[in-house]
């Protein structure tokens, strides 16, 4: 447990790091760019994700699960890695290529495309999935808190005026090719050289990958094509909206995705070990606290969004407070989610089930979000994006109940909820009749404070739980 608290301490003081540099960075950015910059970038960038994805098909998780499992032979963790690392050279190449043909097919903002196209090169030398595999998150939260400090003076130094949009992409991709290559002498020193590397394993590792690349691009289906469809079917500057509530909520759900990062490798490892019942212990009360915490981030957001949006982005995005409300509801089913896909089904290899989650997630994404942003512009985005998770989560609680007894663990959570809940109404109708931002946003934090001492002993039993079971 000391470990598994100690590797969540890395990677939540990283993620923390990563919320606090947009915070720092978004309000300078937004106002520089403004929102049709920031809406031009949010689409050619959804473009490039999915380059990015088929570069990477896969290959991050898998090798991590499959560093995990090989990682006390050394000369079986050379193997594995090397495969794994050609095989992704293999696929980035392919991308990149790909792109570039795309890019002048496409025809529009053909200079910032092209910039991008270094973050599909920063894929050939991504070895992230290594460490994490294992557990050495030390060596990443240093190289990505040099890297992401640096790329923060450069953005202040160089993107003054809106025009400067092309230097502000150059260096959100140039800084993820740096903060690659800084981990190749680390990884060489770990695994060594190739010595013999058989061409069809190369090619087994793709096949294999691809399993863990199917959910992953049906999970871009409905967080990305959002904003394609937005920049097409509506205005970039609505298109800037939902991306700008977007990343504000994704930023905060980082710090959850930091447990999956530390508890993927350890689960793998129980579930080697057939430890399947410590497994259960781990999943339901991480499942709990995570249930927990949430409701304390949506409470702040919907409390505090106009307080957010004018402070992090300035007024021109006081359009985007509605969309913002309405996505912070989908963090909920994303927890839910979180937990049971990248923390219990990727480590038991139940990728098929969990691909079949996201693909009718993603298949009813498209099938809603057509009409709704035609009506309903970067709204009608925010409501398919909620509506979408919650289909995802709901069938892979319906894959996994025969391992949890769900009615047990939300009956749990539901008298924690119902605090919340209330707590949510008294700021509801304070901030209905306060004028002042500020001020209703130190008595929402003292009502989540109330919280806090209210579930206090409860969520100490979940901790208890963890520390027995490790």
């Amino acid at each position: 447990m000391k470990k598994i608290i100690k590797n969540y301490l890395y990677t939540s003081a990283y993620q923390i790091f990563t919320i606090i540099i947009p915070i720092i960075t978004l309000p300078y950015v937004s106002r520089v760019l403004l929102p049709k910059g920031i809406g031009i970038n949010s689409w050619v960038n959804a473009i490039n994700a999915y380059f990015i994805l088929f570069a990477v098909l896969g290959i991050t998780t898998y090798g991590q699960r499959e560093i995990a499992l090989n990682r006390d032979s050394h000369e079986r963790l050379s193997k594995v890695f090397w495969e794994l690392e050609l095989a992704s050279f293999f696929t980035s190449v392919l991308s990149l290529m790909v792109y570039i043909v795309t890019t002048f097919v496409i025809s529009q903002h053909i200079s910032l495309m092209l910039i991008y196209s270094i973050s599909i090169v920063a894929c050939f030398f991504d070895v992230s999935w290594l460490f994490s595999g294992i557990e050495n998150f030390r060596i990443l939260m240093v190289r990505n808190f040099l890297v992401k400090l640096g790329s923060l003076l450069l953005v202040f130094a160089f993107v003054n005026r809106p025009s400067d949009l092309p230097v502000y992409v150059f260096i959100q991709s140039a800084s993820t090719l740096v903060s690659n290559l800084t981990l190749w002498p680390a990884a060489i020193r770990l695994v060594g050289w190739p010595q013999h590397v058989s061409l069809n394993l190369i090619f087994v590792r793709i096949r294999h990958s691809v399993h863990y690349f199917i959910p992953q691009a049906s999970i871009s289906a409905y967080v990305t094509l959002n904003k394609i469809l937005l920049g097409f079917l509506s205005t970039k500057t609505a298109t800037g909206y939902f991306d700008s509530s977007d990343k504000l909520l994704r930023m905060i759900f980082s710090l959850f995705i930091a447990m999956s990062t530390v508890i993927l490798p350890r689960i793998t490892n129980l579930y080697a070990k057939k430890l399947r019942n410590k497994i259960r212990i781990f999943i339901v009360n991480i499942l709990q606290a995570s249930l927990w915490a949430i409701i304390i981030v949506i409470f702040l957001v919907e409390a505090n969004s106009r307080l957010i949006v004018l402070l992090v982005l300035g007024s021109k995005f006081k359009d985007m407070i509605p969309v913002i409300q309405m996505a912070a509801f989908m963090l909920i089913p994303m927890v839910v989610s979180n937990v049971l896909a990248n923390q219990f089904m990727v480590p038991l290899n139940r990728i098929s089930e969990y691909t079949k989650s996201v693909i009718i997630g993603a298949c009813f994404n498209i099938i809603i979000e057509l009409p709704l942003i035609f009506y309903y512009s970067a709204m009608g985005a925010a409501a398919a994006s909620v509506c979408s998770e919650v289909v995802v989560a709901g069938i892979q609680i319906y894959y996994c109940r025969e391992d949890f007894e769900f009615t047990r663990v939300f009956e749990s959570v539901l008298g924690v909820s119902i605090i919340g809940l209330v707590l949510f109404g008294i700021a509801t109708v304070m901030n209905g009749t306060i004028a002042n931002l500020f001020l209703a946003a130190i008595i929402s934090v003292a009502l989540a404070l109330l919280y806090l001492l209210f579930t206090f002993k409860w969520l100490k039993e979940r901790i208890n739980n963890l520390i027995q079971a490790s």
